[in-house]
């Protein structure tokens, strides 16, 4: 669980990448914004997509807000061989 909140740190790394994380259909990773969508924010930058997956299989991410602020990246991409990604 991401705690609510605005994510927007230059120091740290941009966005949510989620790479070579793995989980079953049976038993699939979830990663969730803590209180309702609008608690949580990722805001997007001009260098990066905002939420990346890479390398990753029974993921599901859900009650986010993702602002691309219009910079030119994607909200969500898939960067490397990902599936059963909600």
């Amino acid at each position: 669980m991401l705690a609510a909140g605005t994510y927007d740190d230059p120091n740290d790394v941009p966005g949510l990448p989620i790479f070579s994380l793995n989980g079953t259909a049976s038993a699939p990773i979830t990663i969730t914004g803590g209180g309702d969508a609008s608690q949580t924010v990722l805001l997007g930058r001009s260098s990066h997509n905002t939420i990346r997956f890479s390398n990753s299989s029974y993921v599901i991410v859900k009650n986010l807000t993702v602002d691309g602020r219009d910079l030119g990246g994607d909200a969500v991409n898939a960067q490397g061989f990902s599936h059963h990604i909600t």
